[in-house]
């Protein structure tokens, strides 16, 4: 039967009631009201087949595709029973049309979703031109057509056993407990998509930004239509654009803001975030932005207002240093103190940062700024 959990509220944030979508059993219920998703999908490519869902969703397509062939789920030795995975992979498509260097910028489900998506990605072949598509996204999505929006009893104790943790305040208690769901794994997304939403509130209350912002985008890049409604994408990215503006991450806000935007009813939001955006206005036309970064899961990955940068107060090992614009790809070692000048004609652009995880530096933008982003706010 349906099961409905009356969430935890820790200061002016409220889980409201939370209700799973479908038990076990299959008897429906109403929609997770658990956090929110906006999609970038420009378009997508499905297909169901032996229980499964598997969808190639497009983020950013610079090239044109003439054949995607879908990846195949990975194989039940491989993966629990429920589990199912979510992956998003950037690559460049050469000039003759290839698919090269696919880098997984996100991920659930584990290495096997991973190997999967990228085997595909590598497969594919798009059409040929005069030159290379540095900065291409899609997102593979992997499901069980049986599991689809549902929880099973075991994940509803522990998710009742977390937010009432959570609610008291005893938050060394919801802390473990909620490693342990984690670390418990083979949840499937809907599952997975309540465990980062779980994860955003306490890293809000233990003042993890990173942690919390983290959490916040996973949550966002897993959750459907069947888990969410509009109130809570609201909220949801509402939380997104403070973090992200107190990080120092002006365009990622920028670009939260234009999804929140796309939410219906959300301009009482954005009268709440008046703050944020003047700030964002200022700073990304200012002359020097500082972000304090750190390396996770070998990378880090940053979308700059300004054309030029440079990295230092570097504190662990940086291998390289890649830019993925719109037109052009540039690659560097990690030279310390050195400055990066990016064209203004190679579009948009996607640093990422590649090291030992763990590794904190300075990410220094210098310039005029972006003279485009007020006018978009």
């Amino acid at each position: 039967m349906g099961a409905a959990l009356k969430g935890a509220v820790l200061g002016n944030l409220s889980f409201g009631e939370i209700t799973m979508n479908k038990s076990v059993s299959g008897q429906s219920g109403k929609g997770l009201s658990a956090c929110g998703l906006a999609t970038l999908l420009l378009g997508t490519s499905l297909a169901i087949a032996k229980g499964y869902d598997i969808a190639i969703d497009t983020v950013d397509m610079q090239a044109k595709p003439v054949d995607q062939s879908l990846p195949a789920f990975p194989a039940s030795k491989d993966v629990g029973k429920r589990q199912e995975g979510l992956v998003e992979v950037s690559f460049v498509v050469t000039q003759e049309g290839r698919v090269s260097d696919p880098i997984v910028t996100q991920s659930v489900g584990g290495k096997p979703f991973e190997e999967s998506a990228i085997d595909a990605v590598e497969s594919w072949q798009f059409e040929a031109g005069s030159e290379e598509f540095a900065r291409n996204t899609v997102r593979l999505r992997f499901e069980r057509a049986e599991d689809n929006g549902k929880a099973s009893r075991d994940f509803l104790r522990r998710y009742r056993n977390i937010a009432s943790d959570l609610a008291d305040n005893r938050l060394d208690k919801a802390r473990k407990g909620l490693n342990r769901a984690i670390e418990a794994g083979g949840w499937n997304l809907y599952e997975t998509t309540v465990l980062n939403v779980l994860e955003a509130r306490l890293c809000e209350v233990e003042d993890d930004d990173a942690g919390r912002l983290a959490a916040l985008r996973k949550a966002m890049f897993l959750g459907d239509e069947e888990a969410l409604n509009e109130e809570t994408k609201r909220q949801l990215l509402k939380d997104m654009v403070r973090v992200e503006t107190s990080m120092q991450a002006f365009m990622s806000a920028r670009e939260s803001l234009r999804v929140l935007r796309s939410v219906k009813d959300s301009n009482a939001v954005l009268d709440e975030l008046r703050d944020e955006i003047r700030k964002i206005e200022e700073m990304s036309l200012s002359e020097e932005i500082v972000v304090d970064a750190t390396i996770d899961q070998s990378r880090w990955v940053h979308r700059p207002s300004h054309r030029s940068f440079t990295i230092d107060s570097v504190d662990g090992e940086i291998e390289r240093v890649e830019a993925r614009c719109d037109t052009h790809r540039l690659t560097m070692d990690a030279a310390s103190g050195e400055t990066i000048d990016i064209p203004a004609d190679w579009g948009s652009c996607d640093i990422y940062v590649f090291g030992e995880s763990g590794t904190q530096f300075r990410f220094v933008e210098i310039g005029a700024g972006t003279e485009a982003i007020a006018s978009t706010l």
